[in-house]
C-alpha cells in the first residue's frame, strides 16, 4: 500500500508537470502566433499604403501633368463639348482674313465654331466637331486654341479637365488669303494640289487642295461617307513625281561627277537598260544630245542612263538629302515621301527611278513617291543655294489680351547639295523655260527657273506636274502643282497665274 500510494503520488507529480508543460509551450506558442500575426498586419499595412499612395500619385500626374493630353485628344468627344463653355482661340491669314471663330450662341449658353470665309485654306485649318472631332491646324494647336488655366486649386483641375478655362489663344498664319485663293482657283476642276513657298524662310504663303470643303459641312460629309474632300492633297498623298524628279537626279549627277551639262548622252526614243526598256514621251528620238538639253526635253533615256551611272545607293542617298524617306514635324497632318531600299532596286528600276516613276516590286515601297510638299522642298533646295528651310504654316501666337506669346523663327532642316551644285541646277532648269518643256512661260521680266512632269499612273490620261523658282538671281518664290488625270503640260499653264501672284506678294513685280 505504501508503495502504490508513492507511485501515485509520484505519477500525480509527473502528471501535474506534464500539464504545466504543456500549459507553458501552448503559452508560448500563443504570443508567437501574435507576434507573426502583427508582423503580417503591419506589412499588409505597408503594402496598402504604398499601393494607395501610387494611386494618389498616378491620379495626380493624370489630372496635373497629363491633363493636357487627355483634354486635347482629338477624339475625346466629351472634353470638346465641354470645351464649347470657352471661347476658342481665332484662326486667321497673314493678312487679317479670318478662318475660323468661336461665336457665344445665347440659346445654348455655349460657343459655336464658324468658318466664315468658306473654303478658303479649309484643308488647312481642318475643323472642331463634336461628333467627329478635330483635324488640320484646329487639332495640331488644340491645346493653344483652347487656352491654359493656372491650376491654383483642385476646382481649376477640374474645370480644366472638363475643358472650361480661359479664352483661347489666337492663331496667325503665313498664308496670304489672295494667293490662296489663287492657288485654289487655278486647280480648276481637277483634283490636285499647290503649294507656295518662300525658300528663304520656309513659310508657306499658299497650299491648296482639290476637291475641297466647308468645314461648317464637314459633318454632313463624314455621315455621308465622303471623306474624299476632306484629304489634303498637298500634305496626305503620294503620287509619282514624273519628270520633275530629274531635279534630284540632276542634283546627284552633279554632286557625285558623274556628269556634267555638257556630258552627251543618245537619247533614243527607246531603249534597254538593265533588264527592261526606258522610252521617252511617245517615243520621241532626239539624237544625241547635252545633259542640260536632256533636262530641257526631259529625256527619260538619257536620265535613265544617269541613273544607272549613278547606281541605287546614291540616288536614294540624294534623294534623302532633300527629305526622302525622312518624317518631318509639320504643323498639320504629312505623309513621308518614299524612295526603296537600294539593295533590293534593279538597274532597270533605277533608270525609271531616276526619271521619276516607281516601277519596283519588292519588300521595300516602290519609289519616287511623294506628296506636292516634299517636291515644294526640293525646288527650295534648288532656289535657295542648296539649304531646305523647314517648311511652317504659322507665324505666331497671341494670348487672350492680343500679346505675341510666340514668333515662328526659320529653321534649316537640312543641306540637300552645295551652293555651287544648286547654281548649276537653276541655270540648267533656266533653260526648261526659255527653251524646253515650259517654253513660253513668263511672268513680266522675272527669270524663271522651273522643270515640268508627266507621271504615269495606268489611267487613261497622265498627272501633270510643275516646280518654278524666281526670281532666279534671289529666289524667293517656289511653286509646285500637281493636276491629277490632266495631261502633258496642263499643270504648267495652271501655275502661271499662281506664280504671278506670288511674285506680286513678294513685291518682285
Amino acid at each position: 500500500m505504501g508503495l502504490l500510494a508513492r507511485c501515485g503520488d509520484e505519477a500525480t507529480g509527473l502528471s501535474s508537470e506534464l500539464v504545466q508543460g504543456t500549459t507553458g509551450i501552448v503559452s508560448g506558442m500563443s504570443e508567437l502566433g501574435r507576434v507573426a500575426l502583427g508582423k503580417r498586419l503591419t506589412h499588409m499595412m505597408v503594402v496598402f499604403s504604398v499601393l494607395f499612395a501610387v494611386l494618389i500619385a498616378n491620379l495626380t500626374v493624370i489630372m496635373l501633368v497629363q491633363a493636357d493630353t487627355y483634354k486635347t485628344m482629338p477624339n475625346n468627344n466629351h472634353t470638346i463639348a465641354h470645351a464649347q463653355e470657352s471661347e476658342r482661340g481665332v484662326i486667321y491669314t497673314n493678312d487679317g482674313t479670318v478662318l475660323a471663330q468661336s461665336v457665344y450662341n445665347e440659346e445654348t449658353g455655349k460657343y459655336d465654331r464658324y468658318y466664315p470665309a468658306g473654303t478658303l485654306a479649309s484643308h488647312i485649318v481642318g475643323y472642331s466637331s463634336v461628333q467627329y472631332g478635330t483635324a488640320g491646324l484646329e487639332r495640331t494647336y488644340n491645346e493653344v486654341l483652347q487656352g491654359t488655366r493656372v491650376h491654383a486649386t483642385w476646382t481649376d483641375v477640374i474645370d480644366d479637365l472638363s475643358g472650361k478655362g480661359t479664352r483661347g489663344n489666337d492663331i496667325r498664319l503665313t498664308i496670304d488669303a489672295g494667293l490662296q485663293q489663287a492657288a485654289q482657283d487655278a486647280l480648276g476642276s481637277y483634283n490636285g494640289a499647290c503649294v507656295v513657298i518662300n525658300p528663304k524662310t520656309g513659310a508657306i504663303l499658299a497650299m491648296a487642295s482639290n476637291p475641297t470643303y466647308a468645314a461648317s459641312d464637314v459633318e454632313l460629309l463624314l455621315e455621308s461617307q465622303d471623306g474624299d474632300a476632306l484629304v489634303n492633297r498637298a500634305t496626305q498623298a503620294l503620287y509619282a513625281p514624273g519628270s520633275t524628279f530629274k531635279m534630284v537626279t540632276l542634283t546627284s549627277a552633279f554632286e557625285n561627277d558623274v556628269a556634267k551639262e555638257k556630258t552627251k548622252f543618245k537619247s533614243p526614243g527607246s531603249m534597254k537598260i538593265g533588264n527592261g526598256k526606258v522610252t521617252n514621251f511617245a517615243e520621241h528620238d532626239y539624237g544625241t544630245i547635252t545633259l542640260a538639253r536632256a533636262m530641257e526635253l526631259s529625256s527619260n533615256t538619257v536620265f535613265g542612263q544617269v541613273g544607272e551611272k549613278l547606281g541605287a545607293a546614291a540616288l536614294v542617298r540624294s534623294s534623302e538629302a532633300f527629305g526622302f524617306n525622312q518624317t518631318l514635324d509639320f504643323d498639320t497632318e504629312l505623309v513621308k515621301s518614299l524612295m526603296p531600299d537600294p539593295d533590293e532596286m534593279t538597274v532597270w528600276e533605277t533608270a525609271w527611278a531616276a526619271d521619276g516613276q516607281p516601277v519596283g516590286e519588292h519588300k521595300s515601297p516602290a519609289g519616287p513617291q511623294t506628296s506636292v510638299l516634299q517636291m515644294a522642298m526640293v525646288g527650295c533646295a534648288i532656289a535657295n543655294d542648296g539649304v531646305i528651310m523647314k517648311p511652317y504654316l504659322v507665324d505666331s501666337i497671341y494670348d487672350a489680351d492680343g500679346q505675341m506669346t510666340q514668333q515662328t523663327n526659320p529653321i534649316t532642316y537640312s543641306r540637300a547639295m552645295s551652293s555651287n551644285t544648286a547654281t548649276r541646277v537653276r541655270t540648267v532648269m533656266e533653260g526648261v523655260i526659255t527653251n524646253g518643256t515650259a517654253a513660253g512661260v513668263s511672268v513680266g521680266n522675272v527669270t524663271l527657273a522651273g522643270k515640268t512632269g508627266t507621271a504615269e499612273t495606268g489611267k487613261d490620261v497622265d498627272d501633270s506636274w510643275f516646280v518654278c523658282m524666281g526670281p532666279t538671281d534671289d529666289c524667293d518664290v517656289v511653286v509646285a502643282m500637281v493636276l491629277e488625270e490632266a495631261g502633258e503640260s496642263a499643270a504648267t499653264w495652271a501655275a502661271v497665274p499662281v506664280i504671278q501672284a506670288a511674285l506680286q506678294y513678294q513685291g518682285d513685280l
